[in-house]
Order: C-alpha cells, then sequence, then structure tokens
C-alpha cells in the first residue's frame, strides 16, 4: 500500500455511534449541520455523520453528499466513509463522482478505495486508465487489487512500466498480490527503481514469484543497499526461496560475504529455507556456525536445526558452552527440535535446567523432553515449581512427551496452587497420560492415581488417546471456562486486542443484526468475556487501529472496580485510522507475564509492517520463547488464512466469524 494512502487511513478520525440517535434522517441531518455550523468537535461530528451513513437509504447517500461542502478536511473523510456504509446506488454515484472531480486530493483517494471496498472495482479500472494524478491513479490500483477484480492481469503488467513511480509500486505490488509470474522481469528491474517504495514492492513481489535469476536479483541489490528498510525488506524476501537454485545462490552470497550486516541476513534467509532442500544449505550454515559474529551464529544454529546434517550433535554441543547465553540458549532450542541425543548432552542440558535465564530453562526443559535418562525426568519434576511460569509450562510439556509414571503426582500436586495458564496444560497433561479427564480437579485426579495401586503403568500414547476420545464424545464434563467467541480463555494473564479501525463503525448485519456497530458487538462480547472470568485471572486490553493503546501498565484482576474501567476504557473509545496488527501484537506481548492473547480485527495490515508472511515469522520469532498463545477472531474483510497461520504458529486457535452462520 503506497505511503500517502497509510497517512490517509491514519488520519481519518471515525467516531462510533455510542449511543441511540433519532432514526429519523431530517433530525440526523439537523443534529449533524447544527454541530458543524457550531464547530462541533470530531467525536459529535464524526458521530453524527455515520449515524447518517447507517440509515443505509438512498436519501441518507445525498444528504451526506450535501453536507460535504460544509465539512473540513478531516470530517470530509469521515463522510466518504459514511457514504460507504450506506451500500446503495446513490452513494456509490456520489463517490465516483468524487473520485472524479473532486480538487482534494485525499478525497479522491478514500473514496477510490471505499468505492473497491463496495465492489465497484470496474468503474475504478477504466477511470484508472485516464486518470492524470499519478497519486490518485496509484491510490486506485492498490484498491483494484484489493477488491478482487479478476483478469486485471495485462493491466497491472502495463502499470509496472508507467512513468510514475507511485504506479509503478501499486504495479508491482499487484504483481505479487496476483501472482503474475509473467511479471518476474519487471519486478527485477524495478529492484533499481528511484522510488524506495517502488524498489520495496518489487523485492517484495520478487520472493513471491520470482525465479533464480529473480533471487539473483534480490542479492545483488543487497549487496548494493544502503536503507536499512530496504535491506530488511530484501531479507524477507529472500526467505521465501524454495528450490534448490535459490537456496544455492543464497548458500554461495553467504560464503562470499565479507560485510557482517548482510551476511547476517543472507544467513537468515539461508535458515528460513533450508528445510526446502537441507543438503543444499549445509556446507554455509556449518562454515557460519564459526563465525564471530552473534547474529550469524544464531541464525546459523537455527539453520542447522532444519538441515540436520551429519554431525550437527557436535556442533551444537559445542555451542551450549559458548560464553553468551543467547548461543547457549540457542543451540538448546535446536536439540529441543532434535531429540535423539547421547546421556552426554542430556547431562548437560540437565544442569542448564538451573541457568539464572529462564529462557534458557525453558529449552533445557524442551530438549530433555526428548531425552532417556531417569535423572533428567528428576530434574523437569524439579522445575515444576519454577518461579516462571514459562518454564513450568514447558516442563509439563516434556513430562507429557517422557510418559513416565513418577511424574503423576507431581503433577497433580501443582494442580492445586496453580494460578496461570499452566493449570489448564496440567489437566491436559494428566489426560493425555491416562487417558482419563478430570480437566483440573486435583481431589478426583489423586483419588484416581491412589486406586491405580503399585506398580502402575501408564497405557500407550495411542491406548491413552483412544480412550480420552470417547470420554470427551460423551461431553464428560469437568472444568469450566469463560470464553470469548468461542475460544475458552484459560487461566494466567489473558491481553484481548481490539480493533478499532474506521471500518469498526459500520452497522453489524446478517441474520442476528441488532443495529448496533461492529466495535460496539465485538466490545460487548469483550466485557461479557471479562465480566466471567475468574477472580484468579488477570486481563488488560490493547485496543488499535493506526497505533495502539494500552488500557493498563499492568494487568488486572476482574473486580467490580476494574470490570467497570474497563468497560469505561471500551466506551470512550473512538474508532478510526487504518489496521497495525503487528503493532498491537508487540505492545500486547510486551504487557509483563502475559500468557494468552486474543486478536479480534475485521481487516487486513494496512499500517505499519504489511506483509502478512513477514508479521508471522516476526511475531513467532519473538514468541518461541515467551510461549504465549495466540489466538485470533477473523471479521469483515480480514484475511482469515493469515490470522489462522498466526493462531496456529503460536500455540492458539482461530474462529472465522465470517463462516458462523
Amino acid at each position: 500500500m503506497n505511503t500517502f494512502t497509510l497517512v490517509l487511513l491514519g488520519l481519518l478520525a471515525i467516531p462510533v455511534v455510542a449511543q441511540e440517535l433519532p432514526v429519523n434522517l431530517e433530525q440526523r441531518v439537523a443534529e449533524a449541520e447544527q454541530l458543524i455550523g457550531g464547530r462541533g468537535g470530531r467525536k459529535e461530528i464524526g458521530k453524527a455523520l455515520f449515524a447518517i451513513g447507517n440509515l443505509q437509504s438512498s436519501e441518507a447517500a445525498d444528504a451526506l453528499d450535501r453536507l460535504m461542502s460544509e465539512l473540513s478536511a478531516i470530517d470530509r473523510g469521515s463522510a466518504i466513509l459514511a457514504l460507504g456504509m450506506c451500500h446503495n446506488d446513490a452513494a456509490k454515484n456520489h463517490l465516483r463522482k468524487i473520485v472524479a472531480d473532486s480538487k482534494h486530493l485525499p478525497d479522491r483517494n478514500t473514496a477510490a478505495r471505499v468505492l473497491a471496498s463496495e465492489g465497484d472495482g470496474l468503474w475504478l479500472l477504466k477511470r484508472f486508465e485516464k486518470e492524470k494524478n499519478a497519486v490518485v491513479a496509484a491510490s486506485m490500483l492498490y484498491a483494484i487489487v484489493d477488491s478482487g477484480l479478476a483478469d486485471i492481469n495485462d493491466e497491472i503488467l502495463k502499470a509496472a512500466k508507467h512513468k510514475s513511480a507511485p504506479v509503478r509500486a501499486a504495479a508491482f505490488y499487484g504483481i505479487a498480490e496476483l501472482k503474475i509470474f509473467e511479471g518476474a522481469k519487471l519486478v527485477e528491474n524495478g529492484l533499481k527503481d528511484s522510488s524506495l517504495d517502488s524498489r520495496s514492492e518489487a523485492a517484495r513481489a520478487c520472493g513471491l514469484i520470482g525465479n533464480a535469476k529473480s533471487f539473483k536479483a534480490l542479492i545483488k541489490a543487497l549487496r548494493g543497499a544502503n536503507n536499512k528498510d530496504f535491506m530488511v525488506t530484501l531479507g524477507a524476501a529472500l526467505r521465501h526461496a524454495d528450490n534448490t537454485k535459490k537456496i544455492e545462490l543464497i548458500a554461495a552470497a553467504a560464503l562470499k560475504e565479507k560485510k557482517p550486516e548482510i551476511q547476517a541476513i543472507l544467513v537468515d534467509a539461508l535458515a528460513s529455507s533450508a528445510k526446502h532442500d537441507p543438503a543444499a544449505a549445509t556446507k554455509a550454515l556449518v562454515k557460519m556456525i564459526g563465525k564471530k559474529d552473534k547474529g550469524i551464529r544464531l541464525h546459523a544454529i537455527r539453520g542447522l536445526a532444519a538441515a540436520r546434517p551429519d554431525g550437527v550433535m557436535e556442533m551444537l554441543v559445542k555451542q551450549l558452552k559458548d560464553s553468551d547465553h543467547t548461543i547457549r540458549n540457542e543451540a538448546a532450542w535446536a536439540l529441543s527440535q532434535l531429540g535423539d541425543f547421547g546421556e552426554e548432552i542430556e547431562t548437560t542440558l540437565i544442569a542448564m535446567c538451573g541457568n539464572r535465564h529462564p529462557e534458557i530453562r525453558i529449552n533445557a526443559c524442551l530438549a530433555l523432553g526428548g531425552g532417556g535418562i531417569d535423572s533428567s525426568v528428576d530434574a523437569l519434576i524439579k522445575c515444576l515449581v519454577d518461579e516462571s511460569w514459562a518454564v513450568r509450562s514447558a516442563s509439563v510439556e516434556a513430562l507429557t512427551r517422557r510418559r513416565n509414571p513418577r511424574c503423576l503426582g507431581a503433577l497433580i500436586d501443582l494442580i492445586e496452587n496453580e494460578q496461570s495458564r499452566v493449570r489448564v496444560e496440567l489437566g491436559e497433561s494428566l489426560a493425555q497420560l491416562t487417558g482419563m479427564d478430570f480437566k483440573e480437579n486435583a481431589m478426583s485426579w489423586r483419588s484416581w492415581l491412589e486406586d491405580q495401586g503399585d506398580g502402575f503403568a501408564l497405557p500407550s500414547i495411542e491406548d491413552a488417546m483412544k480412550s480420552l476420545e470417547e470420554k470427551r464424545k460423551k461431553k464428560f464434563t469437568g472444568w469450566d471456562y469463560t470464553s470469548y467467541h468461542g475460544i475458552p480463555i484459560t487461566a494466567g494473564n489473558t491481553v484481548f486486542i481490539l480493533d478499532i479501525s474506521g471500518s469498526m463503525n459500520e452497522i453489524l448485519g446478517g441474520k442476528n443484526a441488532t443495529g448496533e456497530t461492529r466495535f460496539q458487538v465485538f466490545a460487548d462480547a469483550m466485557k461479557q468475556a471479562i465480566s466471567s472470568m475468574p477472580s484468579s485471572t488477570r486481563f488488560n486490553i490493547v485496543l488499535f487501529s493506526s497505533g495502539t493503546t494500552l488500557w493498563h501498565q499492568e494487568s488486572q484482576s476482574p473486580s467490580d472496580e476494574s470490570i467497570a474501567s474497563a468497560s469505561e476504557f471500551l466506551d470512550k473509545s473512538l474508532p478510526f485510522g487504518g489496521t497495525n496488527i503487528y503493532a498491537s501484537l508487540r505492545t500486547a506481548m510486551q504487557v509483563p507475564d502475559v500468557q494468552n492473547i486474543f486478536l479480534m480485527t475485521d481487516g487486513e495490515p494496512s499500517v505499519g509492517i504489511t506483509d502478512t508472511n513477514r508479521i508471522v515469522t516476526d511475531i513467532t520469532r519473538r514468541n518461541r520463547d515467551l510461549r504465549i498463545n495466540i489466538n485470533t477472531i477473523a471479521g469483515g474483510q480480514a484475511k482469515a488464512e493469515f490470522l489462522a497461520d498466526l493462531a496456529a504458529a503460536n500455540g492458539g486457535q482461530a474462529v472465522d466469524l465470517r463462516e458462523i452462520k
């Protein structure tokens, strides 16, 4: 998406209709005129304009059009988006007129995107072909691509040769999004474009649709790049290498590169793509693990865990003795991915369970899940009472893999006093170990264990899971949890992320429509979930549009006072702007001791980092040692596949509300 559009999205304030307004059009128009004439605030004017738009009649569309001349630039943006909420031909005609005739550039850009979201891509395409203003033309092309209009490959390829940089950038974006493989040569040339936006879109396209020649061009561009952001974009593109030739090119470049910064980017890409052809990546990865640069070595360790060459255990053991704790941690993580190591390595990992760095203790525990000596079971049982909930969680996971009956008593004992998410994990671990299902009821588990007597042996994993499945089919109940859009809210510290971008102001339609906006419906669902949470849990809220707002620096217990405060926080919030999903996740992940995240959005990323593959990769890497479960809820125009991938990579569940009838 072009920079101009992103800035524009960030400026448009679109307040929510927070209270019931008159249903009569004349009354709503009169109220809007009074506020406009009396220089009402952004909140009041926006609320009045959206109240008109949500009537969804042609008369309402005409009224909004008449009011345009009386509005400031910001309020005109709100009125244009209100026209989009009318969903009728009258509104569409007014929007077309704005695109074609308005003297205000932001108005034309906004109207173009609204028309595209209303399915008017074909008209926009015809208008694009004769548009003289390059910025407006680019905005139109971005909107056309996002609209899903069919059979536009020829127009996109032609636009990639446009004399204007903004249009070329939009065309490169289109080549990537629509997977136009015939455009490979065009995007390769785009890597040398005079415009940074165009070069960045070209790089992303090269990674997604390019051939070996395209990857050679990416490597050349990386070696000649001076802009840090562009270098990051090139690295993200190179991570898409998915065949032998592309991987060989990256490996050869990494071996030859002299600059550590560029070499680190190449090794990162190599580590990410090694799974596609381990043999092609191995030589360079082995060489890179001996480098002095820490960043290069960290990427090399990750790559070796994926490539699994002969001698990898010996290489990783050496890294376990490194003076830098981040290297030791990465090596422990790599061993957790490999398993099947000898007693000497296992003994080293047992010692690491007492390390002062919690991330090392986490990965040492996970690695011991693949061990074989009894003393490592003892070490894992000891870690069940670690001060870090994430270490306790890792220990539970590892003990579940080890399937040693000696751990049952310790797991049951921990349930009674555990207040974090680990409480749920303990119940599930015991269920998978035994085939029984008493949830988190420590008394029932202890009584059952006492009945087993001496010499009790655990069933096989296959028998346990079969027994468990049969019990759950019979709807065996136990510990109950509240839920948010059907996803259980388990024990521990939960952060709710709620989208408050402009589209959340639209009236939610469908079979069970209540006349409320999307924001009101989803905020009410959050209030209900919070009010049902046990007092032993904690919660926090992150609201996001173009930026983010955190409710409290520290999460709160769900008391009457905190629930009322959270409700007031939501009621006073004003949906506006774009959709900065990446920033919202980073904000939530930085909340102290967060264990569960629920992300609810009705849009796709439009501000900040917008490349969905890059978001999933970066968030998953950052979350690896945090062990936060990230759940996602998709509505509206959200990219459900992206959100499902994000949840799957981070231990969470995904719900697409559009599939719920």
